[in-house]
């Protein structure tokens, strides 16, 4: 296992989810320090932050996991600590897309290029919002709308903004806009998974 770089400033969250039918997920979330503490307090309300924006845009046979890991990647060995959420599941109550397709949410900042780019694969997305495979208007707004939210929450309240980690420099920059495709993603890592 190759070590883990240290990021000035930045801290990682990883997400998992997993499905009624035993398929899972996972998002990788950086973030960058702006005065916010390293500890367990400011984990738990990061990672329920979180948990709540994953709860607005999922289905209901999807469920965010209680225990995620949060690593301050600032310090050499990094600091690792298991954060808490609620366990969410999502709120609407349709049939879901197959597990291998997700929305892609897409962030930029406001320097590095194609290194201040970065994309959030969003799991446990309702047929509901989909036709020909291309996402409604409505969800669309509302996941924007829901992110945006949970940055603004995590600045104000826990002091840490959510970033785009570039592994071609090792820096973190700030999300400064959110966009989506209309057009569903399929993961081929996770069909691959599924399918062994």
């Amino acid at each position: 296992m190759s070590p883990v770089p240290v990021v000035p400033l930045t801290s990682r969250l990883v997400a998992t989810y997993s499905d009624a039918e035993g398929a899972t997920a996972a998002n990788v979330l950086h973030f960058l320090a702006i005065g916010g503490d390293f500890d367990e307090t400011t984990g738990d309300g990061i990672a329920q932050l979180w948990a709540d924006f994953f709860e607005l845009y999922s289905v209901n046979s999807w469920q965010i996991d209680t225990a995620l890991e949060w690593t301050d990647l600032r310090v050499d060995p990094p600091e690792t600590l298991i954060v808490n959420t609620d366990g969410a599941i999502g709120d609407s109550t349709a049939a879901t897309l197959p597990a291998n397709v997700a929305a892609c949410l897409s962030l930029s900042a406001a320097s590095g290029g194609r290194s201040g780019r970065g994309r959030i694969y969003l799991p446990g997305i309702s047929e509901e919002y989909v036709t020909n495979s291309s996402l409604s208007n409505p969800f669309i707004t509302a996941t924007i709308a829901g992110y945006v939210s949970f940055a603004t929450q995590c600045a104000g309240t826990h002091g840490w903004v959510p970033a785009v980690y570039s592994r071609t420099d090792g820096i973190s920059r700030s999300v400064l806009s959110t966009g989506m495709s209309t057009v569903v993603d399929t993961q081929r890592r996770r069909s691959q998974r599924l399918e062994s």
